[in-house]
Formats: structure tokens, sequence, C-alpha cells
């Protein structure tokens, strides 16, 4: 599950799920917290400014300078006769903004609109969400707020020896899938290096140790 969000996580690959973005159109001279979208992208920021009004953890993540560095910033005012998005100044952009850099709208009850994407009202703590199917549930659901799930300690309650292996064997296929991921998205940031060109391989090291991950 994500939370929802605009543009939509690309779940057209089931094996390699991508974000899709917007872009920054241009930068604000002399204004570090603020960039002007693109015409084509009003629509959905006039959805934004709207919530906004009602809301205060409105954010947008991206990779606002370079390829491989991302952050996100708190939306604290959008101007939708003019595209100027301004960012809160205790959370600044990573490298600053640029010019056709990439970014994505989250925490938005507006963009609830994909399966397996949800929303938190933190003032009335109502969970939203889309189930994976898009479906409404055909019976009652759960929702589990157990401080944890498995608990490996010495006790005469852990797990047994089989359930450990499980669980070792399930970690290294996640983390191998977690450095495979690391190394695409990696190489793709390579090729782009900054919004508007490649740049240096700062992963030269990382590669190395990755020959093992097919």
């Amino acid at each position: 599950m994500v939370l929802a969000r605009y543009p939509n996580m690309n779940y057209s690959n089931p094996d390699l799920v991508l974000p899709s973005f917007l872009h920054i159109n241009h930068t604000v001279t002399g204004e570090k917290n603020a960039f002007v979208a693109q015409s084509a992208d009003l629509d959905h920021l006039d959805m934004w400014a709207k919530e906004l009004e009602v809301s205060v953890q409105l954010w947008a993540g991206g990779y606002w300078f370079y390829g491989w560095a991302d952050s996100y910033v708190q939306i604290t005012a959008i101007d939708t006769k003019t595209g100027q998005v301004t960012s809160n100044k205790t959370t600044p952009p990573v490298y600053n903004y640029a010019a056709k850099a990439r970014y994505f709208g989250v925490n938005l009850f507006c963009e609830l609109d994909q399966p397996m994407e949800y929303y938190i009202n933190t003032t009335t703590m109502t969970l939203y969400f889309m189930t994976p199917d898009g479906k409404a549930p055909s019976s009652t659901g759960y929702l589990s707020v157990a401080p944890e799930v498995v608990n490996l300690d010495s006790t005469s309650s852990a797990p047994s020896a089989t359930a450990r292996k499980q669980i070792r064997e399930a970690q290294a296929e996640a983390e191998a899938a977690v450095r495979l991921q690391s190394r695409q998205r990696d190489d793709a940031a390579y090729a782009r290096g900054t919004p508007t060109g490649p740049g240096t391989d700062l992963y030269a090291s990382r590669r190395r140790d990755w020959d093992d991950v097919k």
C-alpha cells in the first residue's frame, strides 16, 4: 500500500513497479523554497490547493536537482493562477529546485483513486483506502495495531527453529530484491545525472558489490 499520490504508481509491469512524475517548469528567481509547475498540471494543483485549505500535511516528493537525490518537502502554498508552489523553509529540497526536475504530490485525499492507495485523516483518525483489486471488501476487514508481529528473543515463547529459518530466508529474498531495485534505480540515475543530462557515476564502488545480484 502507498499513500495517495499523483501521478499514480505504474503497475503495468508487476515485476518492476515504477513511479510516475510531474516536472518543474522553472524555478523562481531569488526564492529557494518555490518553483513553478507546468501549465498542464494546474488542474491537479487546483485540487491540491483546495485540500491545503483544510490540511497542513500536504507533501511533495521528488528528485529536485539531481536524478539520484530525492527528498520530501511540505507544501505551504499554491498559486493556482501562476502555478507557483511554495514549500516550508524547514523542509528544504535537497540541492535546491531545478527546472525539469521530477516530483509528485503525496498524502492527498483528492488523489485517492487507485487500488493499493490509502489516506489517513489525522484530525478524525479515519483511514481511507482502496483494496488491491479496487473492489469493496466482501467481509469484515481488520487493521493490526500490534507493536510487533514476530518476537525473536530467547524466551520460551520465541518462534521455533523452523520459523526462524523461514524468516531469515524471507529476509534474504527481500534484501536481494531491494538491492536489485537500487541497482536499477542507480543505473537510471546515472543516465539522467541532472534533470538535463548525464552525470558522474557515483555508484562505481557499489556496482562491484552487486555483481552477484541478477
